[in-house]
């Protein structure tokens, strides 16, 4: 199917992606379980063409993604996880990347790095509710601003509190090490 459209005029709070050229190659389901393969082409942001397969099975309670795989402009990412929205909105997946330019998404950045993350979180659909999520950076590498970068250490969230765990980044010469947590007071050690 071409010309899907942008995501945010289906509704408003979606990410502003234009999605062409989508197609189910695989497809199979019933009123409460599905699955199958989709492709399709998807512009976002700054990044124009960018390939897109999904494999993915659901249900009425939410999607396993068994693959998501993007490729742009020489630039390769593949993800796993499920998000769910039964009882609270939920998520889990772990992703690699390489070959990435940040200058697409921070401008005074450019280079190619590669990374491996993994996050879990869920929110609830009540007012009291609080986001609790982790950002796993296993590793971080590659070449930033003509510079040797690496990184890993982890982030979590609780309500309005962020915790550092072992944050440790090298860029050329210059290494930073964090862990601390950041809520009412700051109590970060560097």
């Amino acid at each position: 199917y071409d010309g899907v459209g942008n995501l945010s005029n289906v509704n408003s709070i979606w990410p502003d992606i234009d999605l062409k050229d989508v197609g189910a190659q695989k497809a199979s389901g019933t009123f409460t379980e599905y699955g199958g393969v989709v492709t399709g082409v998807a512009d976002w942001w700054e990044i124009k063409g960018a390939e897109l397969e999904i494999h993915l099975l659901g249900g009425v309670d939410g999607i396993a993604f068994k693959s998501v795989e993007v490729n742009h402009d020489g630039s390769y990412a593949k993800a796993v996880g499920e998000i769910g929205w039964f009882n609270f909105f939920y998520w889990k997946a772990e992703a690699e990347a390489q070959d990435v330019n940040p200058e697409t998404f921070l401008v005074p950045f450019p280079g190619r790095v590669n990374g491996i993350v993994k996050s879990d979180g869920e929110i609830g659909y009540e007012d009291g509710d609080e986001l609790s999520c982790v950002f796993d950076i296993n590793e971080i590498d590659g070449v930033l601003r003509d510079y040797n970068v690496d990184g890993h250490g982890t982030l979590l969230v609780q309500g309005t509190e962020l915790e550092v765990d072992k944050f440790f980044l090298t860029s050329g010469d210059s290494h930073i090490f964090v862990t601390g947590v950041l809520s009412d007071e700051l109590d970060f050690a560097f």
